[in-house]
């Protein structure tokens, strides 16, 4: 990108000389409506001039609108600049850096360039700094008035106390040291431009750290600022020191010379000193790579030309590289809405709600955002894994036992031993965190009930808020539910089974919680929030002296376990427990990790009770990890079953794996849930389970309950079969039985019934739902990301459809037939009024496009997250 400097000292006659120096710093044309008589490079400026009339008049911006309302001493009109009498442009694409904005000179540095100089890969990779919000509780009729009143010339340090206490008295919504300064870049008004320079002079001196407002570079921060002051007519700079307004140039430049600013910057955050942004060169905005900074994109169906929806007016973004430890927050001015009190760096963009604010409390927030802190450079190392893992196996590889740690597979150690009060788990229930649900599970009869963050739950802010308020009260034995439509009140029996909370997986972010100016990592905030606000009452009503029980979902190697130990052990010495108090079941769901069954028990020795099965979510696996592999194509996944030769193997492998270990093999998952006609096959397929080895199993409904705790009896008193069933024949299984192709066929129903469940259960997830029955079954995100990998696995190769008869391929053609034959179906099932209430025709896009895309996404909830996520305020700005 060329930078190049437009400089013209122009002679303005309005009631006396004012000389001004006008340098570009917005993109586009400016219009100065007229040009001036003389020039001090008369022949230049001519030439230039005409050059630039011969091309193409792109989009023009006004600097008189951009500096409007800006004060000087010498009043300036649109009506009184008569002497330019044509516009003279600048290249559009030229971005006009300041000598005095340059890195290199430390008088007028930006203040998120006070950072150490990084290239953009090291950006991700360096803790960041807080973030700092802006709130401005003071109302816009008292500032002049407080102002006045709090900066008089007889300021002495005793105002300071009467001014924090009056801060604490007027219940201040901005609790974290912040200095805020809105100014312009624009020398227009060079007097104005002048005052902005001083009062950053001033400020840099200090050393202190502030969020730079620049009203010309942004509208947002001018409407802002308007709002604050109640007027359209304000003064540029203005500063505000933990939210209350100082005041202008000539306030600051008196308290500097009184030495009384410095009492009012010492409790601010120090500033670090070095050179200019590379990304912005300081000026804190960059073009928006998606209109290329034309404002302008085409919609979706590329007809029609709409309004860019990622830039501000002027086609600029935020810097990214200056984003990631710059004090930006971009809100407009609320003065009555309710904020959370989070600590320096933590950021909730979420609703407010006083019921979520027990919950998000300061120490809550600060131990969550310890462990984001200490652990975000493990999670993306893994994540970082994870990413060339699936490289290799595009390019032809398969999993297998890692070679390097055979001696961890060979070793005789064995886990901790599992705790009194989860040694029997013949029988769990599950389901999402929502407050009926809680109270039915935990009354059902079950040994445990795992309340879920994760495949069960859309993890939109109000249901994860309300699920940890649901949790806390059910530890605390006070959750109870109120049903109107049936006029009844539920609430919990005095025997409940043990409780057990499944996070969210390492890969999904928490869009409205920013840590350091990043999503949090789901999983931690899952987390964190629960143990922090529960462990203390749980080890004395469940535990008894153990606990908090978890549930790890979507490992794929154990280095992400070793994560979770750490995690455990930091958690439990902030809250002074034995380590090993913490207890986790990890989940086997997919195919890498299977060959890491040893590795992930030995991670989490101390911390472990135990492996989980889960059927759908393997199979799901195991066509994403060989979504290159085209003689690995899964048949009708109906026919997907424990009886294939590579289910088989798992489950055997892993109840062995267990069992050698100390360690439970808790449930089979997504067994098949039936009706009444097939309680009777229900009840053989436990009795297989038990006979298998299993520990116990899930049980998909609180009927269904009596039946498998009946079949699990058969293990007689012994809690479970850890001793009994060692399961020695299993280890013989080898890696080919592990990936053995699935056997079956393939129909056009198979088809149909992957598009019609992935559309329908979508659909209820973008609404809220994240557990959904469909068709005689309670289907759960796994069900939605098999269906997607199915159809996108057929269509990728062109399978044929062998198990109609017909040998049709499926195409992309013949899918998209489907899908409209598919809704027509389900608006018929559904009714049309409640077809039309929905977002069918939305889930029908995103899961079509899921479908037919040229690469498969790795996981359909993170591709479509974007869509629950709901920051606040509503208004905020999109930079």
């Amino acid at each position: 990108m060329v930078k190049k400097k437009l400089v013209r000292e122009i002679r303005v006659n309005n009631g006396g000389d004012h000389i001004v120096s006008l340098t570009s710093t917005t993109y586009g044309h400016l219009d100065v409506q007229q040009r001036a008589e003389t020039s001090p490079k008369g022949d230049d400026f001519e030439s230039e001039r005409r050059s630039n009339a011969q091309r193409e008049d792109p989009e023009i911006i006004n600097t008189w609108e951009l500096m409007e309302d800006l004060e000087d001493s010498t009043k300036i009109s649109p009506k009184s600049r008569g002497i330019f009498g044509k516009s003279w442009k600048t290249p559009v694409k030229s971005i006009v850096e300041s000598p005095k904005r340059n890195g290199s000179s430390k008088r007028f540095r930006g203040k998120e360039n006070r950072g150490e100089k990084q290239s953009p890969n090291q950006i991700l990779k360096t803790p960041k700094r807080g973030v700092m919000r802006l709130s401005f509780p003071l109302k816009s009729e008292e500032i002049t008035q407080r102002r006045r009143k709090s900066f008089s010339p007889m300021f002495d340090p005793d105002l300071v106390a009467s001014y924090e206490r009056e801060l604490s008295q007027e219940k201040e919504q901005i609790k974290m040291n912040s200095v805020v300064v809105y100014i312009t870049t624009l020398r227009g008004i060079r007097k104005t431009f002048e005052d902005c320079n001083a009062v950053r002079s001033i400020l840099d001196s200090h050393e202190v750290r502030y969020s730079e407002r620049d009203v010309s570079m942004h509208s947002v921060f001018k409407e802002e600022i308007r709002g604050i002051m109640g007027t359209k007519q304000v003064k540029i700079p203005a500063v505000f020191v933990k939210g209350r307004m100082i005041g202008s140039v000539e306030e600051v430049v008196r308290l500097e010379e009184e030495g009384k600013l410095g009492i009012l910057l010492e409790c601010m955050p120090k500033a670090r000193v070095s050179g200019c942004c590379c990304g912005c060169g300081g000026m804190r905005f960059v073009m928006c790579g998606v209109c290329n900074g034309s404002c302008k994109v085409r919609d979706a169906e590329k007809k029609d030309t709409v309004k860019c929806l990622e830039c501000n007016e002027n086609g600029l973004v935020v810097c990214p590289m200056c984003s990631q430890k710059m004090e930006l927050e971009t809100s407009v001015y609320r003065p009555n809405v309710a904020v959370y009190d989070s600590p320096d760096g933590v950021e909730v963009r979420g609703r407010y709600d006083q019921v979520f604010a027990k919950i998000l409390t300061r120490d809550a927030l600060g131990f969550v955002a310890e462990l984001q802190r200490e652990f975000r450079g493990h999670v993306r190392y893994a994540m970082e894994c994870r990413r060339e893992v699936k490289r290799r196996y595009n390019s032809g590889a398969v999993p297998g036992f890692d070679p390097s740690t055979k001696f961890i597979r060979d070793g005789e150690w064995v886990c901790a031993s599992v705790p009194p009060a989860v040694a029997d788990r013949r029988v769990e229930i599950t389901g999402p965190v929502e407050r009926k649900m809680i109270i039915n599970a935990l009354n059902s009869g079950a040994k445990v009930f795992m309340a879920d963050f994760e495949d069960a739950l859309s993890p939109s802010w109000e249901n994860l808020m309300r699920g940890q308020v649901n949790l806390k009260d059910a530890v605390d034995g006070s959750i109870t539910f109120n049903d109107k439509a049936r006029n009844k009140v539920y609430k919990l029996n005095d025997q409940v089974a043990k409780l057990f909370v499944r996070p969210r997986g390492w890969h999904l972010p928490e869009a409205h919680i920013l840590i350091d100016g990043e999503p949090a990592t789901g999983c931690l905030v899952d987390f964190g929030l629960y143990f922090f606000h529960n462990y203390a009452k749980f080890r004395q009503t469940q535990g008894s002296g153990f606990g908090p029980f978890f549930y790890l979902p979507k490992m794929e190697h154990s280095r992400e376990a070793k994560i979770w130990n750490s995690v455990f052990e930091r958690a439990e010495k902030m809250a002074g427990i034995e380590r090993g108090s913490i207890r986790a079941t990890v989940l086997i769901e997919t195919l890498p990790a299977v060959f890491q069954m040893n590795e992930i028990l030995y991670e989490l020795r101390d911390h472990s009770v135990g492996l989980n099965c889960g059927r759908w979510d393997y199979i799901f696996s195991y066509v994403k990890t060989f979504q290159a592999h085209p003689d690995r194509l899964l048949p009708d996944r109906v026919l997907v079953g424990m009886g294939q030769h590579f289910m088989r193997s798992y489950s055997d492998l892993l109840i062995r794996t267990c069992h050698k270990r100390g360690a439970a093999q808790i449930p089979i998952r997504d067994d098949p849930k039936a009706n009444e006609m097939a309680l009777d096959l229900v009840k053989k397929d436990k009795l297989r389970e038990v006979r298998a080895g299993h520990d116990g199993t899930w049980a998909a409904h609180p009927g269904l309950i009596p039946i498998c705790m009946d079949a699990f009896s058969h293990m007689g008193n012994n809690p479970n079969q850890i001793k009994s069933m060692k399961r020695d024949d299993a280890s013989a299984i080898t890696e080919e039985d592990l990936l053995q192709i699935p056997r079956g066929v393939r129909t056009l129903e198979g088809l149909r019934l992957n598009t019609r469940v992935g559309i329908q259960y979508l659909a209820a997830w973008l609404t809220g739902s994240g557990s959904v029955p469909l068709y005689n079954l309670m289907e759960d995100a796994a069900t939605a990301e098999i269906s997607r990998v199915q159809n996108w696995q057929w269509i990728r190769y062109g399978v044929e459809l062998d198990g109609d008869g017909l040998g049709v391929r499926v195409s992309k053609e013949l899918f998209g037939r489907v899908v409209e034959e598919e809704m027509e179906r389900i608006e018929k099932e559904v009714g049309k009024d409640k077809f039309k209430r929905g977002m069918y025709k939305e889930a029908c896009k995103m899961f079509t496009k899921q479908c037919t895309a040229a690469e498969l996404d790795d996981f359909l909830t993170l591709a479509v997250y974007d869509h629950i996520v709901a920051h606040y305020p509503i208004n905020a700005s999109r930079l």
